[in-house]
Order: structure tokens, then sequence, then C-alpha cells
């Protein structure tokens, strides 16, 4: 985005705002379609605020380069995953599990050694799944020794080399002869719903969890029908290619694009073995298989979508040259009325890239190349309109003595995302995202609560926004300070600091929780599918929202809407994934 003349101001703020420490909020809930939230009151113990941690400048500065332009030349870091923790028993394997596959001729170039007691532990390595790296004793391990593990050139897809790992593990005392618990899902779906499920011919995926470490290099998946892979016909009960993903605690087995289903009920036979080489009883799984097209398809050709932060709707017949998106900055005190520091454009900009980043990472199940989300509006051609800003626009301005209208966002469910260039940005009905509405509802029940102590949000904002008692950014005298870019933290004062933490800790606030109330929107944009009661199967319908506690519930109060462990359900992440047919 180009601001002009804000430029090494927003430098500025990347750099600054990373300073913050822990973020963690309180109440209220969020609405979509045609429905309003349900405001929700949460006290806080000073212990609270420190629950959740804010970026490191370097993890602020990766994310904001574009990942398609970077050439990979890290080398693969690894884990040691043993049976039970940091132990293992007697008789079993241990992995080393690398973050990226590795390279098919990682074995080959890899020098590995097991002592324990100074003594060479005799063991064979495999490479599973790309991957592992399985270890396993040639007799047992040294019962109740300790053992450590040298690993030298490890090698990725790319050839990037990791020079040498170290780590330890204790061998246990008992022999594990005992077979796990472990389940299996079709596209993690709960059973109810996956049988009645119409699973995309390509796209399967099962996900598999058990009670201890599962084997990655001994279980298999077997399709009980011929099925076509790489041009050739597969016989039934053929072993299927092991593409295995997810932590070792929670395999996922995902076969390549270019395998390709049979249409009708399909079977599926699982055989699951933990560490020790004890086996589950076969488990059996069935999916109905049906072929997309571009009816059923969400993303049927390329879908663009502008996230308005410029839109200027509200107050309605109160020009005052600011945006919607500002106005809400001014109430939560990121912003100072007058813009004394000059930081208007640069802070708005900044926390609409954050906000819309958060967006992102939690519609990520979308594929990347068929779903772009803009600041900026298509120089040519149609695209669909999401407006973020102010309050809800039907009503006029109001002080805290009135209530809020309940309606944090409002966008149409478009099923099967027929309308590529919807415009949710209308007034009667009110569509968009409302911020206001979300500072209109948690500061009122703040200053109601103070009596019994803060909320979660008056603790953030308190510091900041002018209608709870506090100084905005930009009034405070040390704020020139901190935006100055010689401005180094190291050497600054503790009370620079402080103020730096505090216009950290609301900013990312404020980024997470409009991330996540346009990613809600969006969503019912994109045409998430709705499943109606059984046996009718997937369907949109007004009344279902998503799981109770993810991304899509019809009421989502402030603590999950900033929550890192939000996201899409299971049903919407498959139907954006396009693994999931809308009948």
């Amino acid at each position: 985005m180009h601001v002009e003349g804000s430029v090494i101001r927003a430098q500025w703020l990347r750099r600054s705002w990373a300073v913050g420490a822990g973020v963690a909020l309180g109440m209220f809930g969020a609405c979509g379609q045609n429905e309003s939230g349900k405001a929700e009151r949460r006290q806080v113990s000073p212990s609270a605020l420190e629950a959740a941690s804010t970026p490191t400048p370097s993890e602020l500065s990766a994310r904001a380069l574009p990942a398609a332009s970077l050439l990979d030349t890290q080398p693969p870091t690894l884990r040691l995953v043993a049976a039970h923790g940091a132990s293992t028993a007697p008789n079993a394997a241990i992995l080393l599990e690398a973050d990226e596959p590795l390279h098919e001729r990682a074995i080959e170039r890899l020098r590995l050694a097991v002592r324990s007691r100074g003594a060479v532990v005799p063991h064979d390595v495999d490479l599973a799944a790309e991957r592992w790296l399985v270890i396993t004793p040639r007799s047992t391990w040294t019962l109740g020794s300790a053992h450590e593990l040298v690993a030298e050139s490890v090698l990725d897809r790319q050839g990037n080399e990791l020079a040498r790992f170290e780590a330890s593990f204790e061998a246990g005392r008992v022999e594990d002869l005992a077979a796990p618990r472990a389940e299996a899902r079709v596209l993690d779906l709960d059973p109810e719903v996956a049988r009645e499920a119409l699973v995309a011919s390509r796209g399967l995926s099962i996900t598999l969890r058990s009670d201890e470490v599962l084997h990655p290099g001994l279980c298999t998946v077997r399709i009980l029908a011929p099925v076509s892979f790489e041009g050739r016909r597969r016989s039934a009960r053929s072993v299927l290619p092991p593409f295995l993903a997810g932590p070792a605690e929670a395999l996922r087995y995902e076969p390549p694009s270019a395998l390709e289903l049979p249409r009708g009920r399909v079977r599926f036979e699982i055989e699951l073995f933990d560490l020790a080489g004890n086996a589950l009883p076969t488990i059996e799984l069935s999916a109905r298989i049906a072929r997309l097209d571009p009816t059923q398809c969400p993303f049927a050709e390329r879908e663009v979508i502008h996230v308005d932060f410029r839109a200027d709707r509200w107050p309605l017949g109160r020009p005052d040259g600011n945006t919607d998106w500002q106005q809400d900055l001014l109430r939560f005190g990121l912003l100072t009325a007058g813009d004394p520091l000059g930081l208007a454009e640069a802070v708005s900009a900044e926390l609409a890239e954050r906000a819309l980043e958060r967006t992102r990472e939690l519609l990520e199940a979308a594929p990347r190349e068929r779903l772009e989300l803009r600041l900026e509006p298509l120089p040519l051609g149609e695209a669909a309109r999401l407006c973020v800003g102010g309050a809800d626009p039907a009503l006029p301005a109001r002080d805290l003595r009135r209530p809020s209208s309940g309606l944090l966002g409002r966008a149409p469910f478009d099923r099967r995302n027929a309308i590529h260039a919807e415009q949710s940005c209308r007034i009667s009905p009110a569509l968009g995202v409302f911020p206001g509405e979300l500072f209109q509802a948690e500061a009122r029940a703040a200053i109601e609560a103070r009596a019994h102590g803060a909320t979660l949000f008056d603790a953030i904002f308190a510091p900041l926004a002018p209608e709870l008692g506090g100084v905005p950014f930009g009034a405070d005298p040390l704020d020139a300070r901190l935006s100055d870019p010689s401005f180094d933290p190291r050497t600054a004062t503790a009370a620079e600091l402080a103020r730096a933490e505090v216009i950290e800790r609301a900013s990312a606030a404020l980024a997470d929780a409009v991330g996540a109330l346009v990613a809600h929107e969006l969503a019912h944009m994109l045409g998430l599918v709705e499943p109606e009661e059984l046996p009718r199967g997937m369907r949109g319908s007004r009344g279902y929202h998503g799981e109770e506690r993810g991304l899509m519930a019809g009421a989502l109060d402030f603590v999950r809407l900033v929550d890192p462990e939000l996201e899409l359900g299971a049903l919407e992440r498959a139907f954006l994934a396009e693994r999931l047919v809308l009948r």
C-alpha cells in the first residue's frame, strides 16, 4: 500500500510496536449474516494479562515479506519424538521429525550415531513419508540408561544442510507390549456428518489421532475399490501412496492431487502401529465421493475481494475528513483528534495490513492461487468488496450512555459463492464489519464493571481510549520521541518502553479482533457450506453458524476473537479447500 509522506513512520510503527508485551482480551460477540451478537461480561486478574505473547521483531519482519518471492535457503530443523515424551520403551523406535520434506537421498548423506555410556548402540535408520527419520534399535535400548544422539548432514529437498543436531533420551525399564487407542476421521469431520458429506474425488484427507505416537513408516491406508493414480489403474485393496502430514502425535494422510477416487461409496482400511510396533485393530472408514464441477466449487474462477478500510459511511451527514476506520482508531485511542504527529495515514494503513494478515491466517484453507484479499481495489475489472470501519451506519453517533446495536458485522450468505462481485457495503440493511459497535459495547460494559474489577478490554484500552480516561497515541509527550525514526528501544527509558508496550498491546488486540470479524463475514460471502439436519446433508441453512467455539460461531467473545487457537471448523475448512462438494 502506498502512503505518501508516511513511509518512514510506518517503518517505525512496525519496529517499535514489536516492543510490547502480552495480549489477552475479554468479552462480546460477533455476528454474521443477519444475526446480532450477544454481549458477555468478563472479569480478569492481573496474571491473565500475561496469557499470550506478541510477535518478536523478527517474526513481524518475516510475515511482512511476500512468501512467494523468497528462495528457500534455510536448513531443516529437527525434533526428537520418543514413544513416551522424553523417555522411550526399550523396544521402541524413536523419530527425528523434520519441519519440511527431506531429500529423497537424505539417508545416503546422513551420519547418525546413538551412544549410551560411551558405547555405540547398533540401530537402523529409515526415511518415512519424506519427513521422519525412523531410528530402530537392532536389539533393545539399554534399560533405564541415558542415550545421546547426534545427527549430521541432514538435507531438505532443496539441498539445504543441517550440519549438526544433538538430543538425548532415556530408555524405559518396562517393555511396551500394549497397543494404543486411536481414531480416524475423513476430512476431520464428525463421523455422523462425514457419513452424509459428499467428498471431492480429489483432495481426500484422513486424520489419525492416538494416545501414543504412531509409527509413520508402518501405518498404511488401503482403498477397497479400483482407483486411478498417475495414469495407472490400481486394483482393489491397493495401498495408497504414503503421503502424511502433521506432527507424529496426530498424523494426517493426504493423497497427492493426481490421485482421483472413484465416485460413489468408497471404503478404506487403515492399519496403525505405535513406535514399539504394536498393531491396533484395523480401522474401517467410508466416504461418499463426488466429482467437482464449476457449479459445486467455491472458486470456479479466481476470487478477488477488496477489503475496504477507506470507506466513509459513518456517521451519516457528518463528514469530518476521517474514514470510518480512522473514526474507530480515534475511539480506541490509537489516533489523536487533529493528528498532531501526522501519523493518521501511516497508523490506519499499518493496522489495516495487520488485520488483513490475521484474516488470511484464519482463511488459510482457501487455495491462495484462487483467492486474493486486497486492501486496494483492482485498477480494472470488478471484484467483491467488504467495507470495514465505523459503527452501524444505520445509526447516529452515540456516547457510552447508549447501548451498542449488537451488530459487529453482517454479510449475506452466498451459497456456493455464486456472486463473485458481491458488494457488502450497503447502508440498509447495514453490511460490513463495524468495530465501532465493538467499542460501544465493550467500553460501556467496562465502565459498568469497574466497581468489581477491570475487564480485559478495559485493561488493554483504558490507557489510550479517551472515553475510558486514556491518553491517545499522539497526545502523550512521549509519543513524539517514540515516533522519531532514530528511536532505539535498547536505549529507551522505562517510561518510553512502558508507553510503547501499551500501544503495541492495543494495536495487536484491535488488529486481531477486527481480522477475525472480517474473516467471519468473508466466509459467508465465500459460501461456506452449512449443514441442515440429516439426512438432507450438506446444504445452506440460516440456522447454522458453525461449530460453537469456532470462527463461524454466531457469537464470539472478545477473548476468542484474539485467541491464536481460533479457527474454522473442519466442515468449513474442507469446503474452502475444495474437498467437500455442495449439493
